[in-house]
């Protein structure tokens, strides 16, 4: 597990404990129904009123256990929205302007849908894996032979999941990262609509948006290639699991081995093993495509922040800038005096350096301000890099 998803989950401690206890607590009321029925079947006293406290504790526990894993789910994906709001916002302009908008949108939108929907089924493949282990100790108790049959098919499963896992998970990322390529170029389209329309270059934007969109329709097909290759197999396991053990079962049982209300309890728990071992594959295998996500988001929370630097001026208002903005021949030096409470506008024809200029005097791209220096009534300055961001010229 990424650490933004740890520290993300960690800002939410209550509905981490609640989620936790309520995933640990589910399993124990599930496998006391099928004993409870066993026993009431054999015609023990007190079975019945058992039953009926376990499947009431049961369903209540089932509530609060989606009630806080869907309320954590909620509050993970918003912190992390949270956290990649203020990284954009930390980052310098250079970086920024290396940042793809279809990645940007890709990787805030679907794939922090995929990392809600992760953080909402794993207390529930956690619960699951509980419950397995639960119900295997339950059948060694009852017939240790049912209980072979029954464990020697889950090293098969676990064994597909694995490879799954390592075939699933890069086709997934590639589908993500094509999708933001798309995503991309779309919005370069409509934003650049009229230069693409005054060059005539609407059959070449057109045909690159075809061919990206084949290259996502063959990486999708991919992905549901596999998926339809894993998912089958893994569901198909529990199934032949739950055929093995219903005949060991009734054989033992026709031999005297084994009571009515054991035979019941045990098919029961067989029966629910399959769906629980069944259900549990088909989420990891959810879960494995979400990781890709994680670690998408991870790459965009990593990216670098400008620097905070602690100025001696940190009390000054600076009242002028001087200096040179490398990288742009047209604009090669600046001078400009602005006292504290005024206004300032730069005019000049389409392509000039407008918008550079005023990137660079605000401080917000390194590259272009670093080169700058703020002077200050008493004749001092110091380089516009070094100044606190609330103290450099302020944009509108």
């Amino acid at each position: 597990m990424s650490a933004p998803l740890i520290t993300a989950l960690r800002k939410h401690p209550w509905m981490l404990a609640g989620a936790v206890f309520f995933t640990l607590v589910l399993p124990v009321a599930a496998v006391l129904i099928p004993l409870c029925a066993g026993a009431a079947v054999d015609g023990k006293s007190g079975a019945i009123e058992a039953l009926i406290f376990a499947a009431t504790a049961r369903f209540a526990v089932q509530g609060c256990r989606r009630f806080f894993s869907g309320a954590l789910s909620i509050r993970v994906q918003h912190s992390l929205r949270m956290a990649v709001m203020r990284r954009l916002q930390s980052i310098d302009a250079a970086e920024a302007s290396r940042l793809s908008t279809g990645q940007l949108v890709s990787r805030c939108i679907s794939d922090l849908g995929q990392i809600q929907s992760m953080v909402a089924l794993i207390p529930v493949v956690a619960s699951g894996v509980v419950e397995v282990i639960l119900i295997s100790a339950i059948l060694l108790w009852i017939s240790p032979v049912i209980a072979l049959v029954m464990l020697a098919h889950i090293p098969v499963m676990f064994c597909v999941a694995f490879l799954s896992r390592r075939r699933l998970y890069p086709a997934t990322w590639l589908v993500q990262q094509q999708q933001a390529t798309v995503a991309s170029h779309i919005e370069q389209c409509v934003s650049g609509v009229r230069v693409i329309k005054n060059f005539a270059q609407q059959p070449a934007m057109i045909s690159r948006f075809d061919a990206l969109a084949r290259v996502l329709y063959g990486r999708r097909m991919r992905v549901g290639r596999l998926t339809a290759l894993f998912q089958p197999a893994l569901s198909s396991i529990p199934q032949v699991m739950l055929v093995a053990t219903v005949v060991v079962g009734g054989w033992l049982a026709q031999r005297g081995a084994l009571s009515l209300g054991e035979f019941l309890a045990a098919a029961t728990y067989v029966t629910l093993l399959a769906r629980l071992i069944r259900m549990t594959a088909s989420m990891m295998v959810t879960v494995f495509l979400a990781r890709a996500a994680v670690h998408r988001v991870e790459e965009l929370l990593e990216l670098p922040s400008r620097p905070q630097p602690d100025s001696a001026h940190s009390d000054c208002t600076p009242f002028g800038i001087r200096g040179v903005i490398p990288g742009r021949p047209g604009c090669p030096s600046i001078s400009i005096d602005i006292p504290a409470g005024y206004w300032a506008v730069i005019t000049g024809p389409a392509a000039s350096g407008k918008s550079f200029v005023a990137r660079a005097l605000a401080g917000v791209d390194s590259s272009a301000s670093s080169g700058l220096f703020a002077t200050f009534p008493d004749a001092t300055s110091c380089p516009l890099l070094d100044l606190p961001e609330d103290q450099r010229p302020s944009l509108f």
